[in-house]
């Protein structure tokens, strides 16, 4: 069996008690994965200028 088709198998219950289909679900991954890359982008401009030990203790203090 071909592993998309066992993920399909596997996650195929699943959706009805979400009430959400597979196109939303795409949509709300897409979603997450374009803010994720956005704010690791501009976080790691910050810890160029501002430098990472410095970036790294303002993370951990806020």
């Amino acid at each position: 069996m071909a592993p998309a088709q066992a993920q399909a198998k596997a996650t195929a219950p699943v959706f009805p008690l979400l009430g959400t289909v597979l196109a939303d679900l795409i949509l709300l991954s897409a979603g997450y994965l374009l803010t994720f890359a956005g704010l690791l982008l501009f976080s790691g401009r910050l810890a160029d200028r501002h430098g990472g030990h410095r970036m790294l203790t303002a993370g951990l203090l806020s």
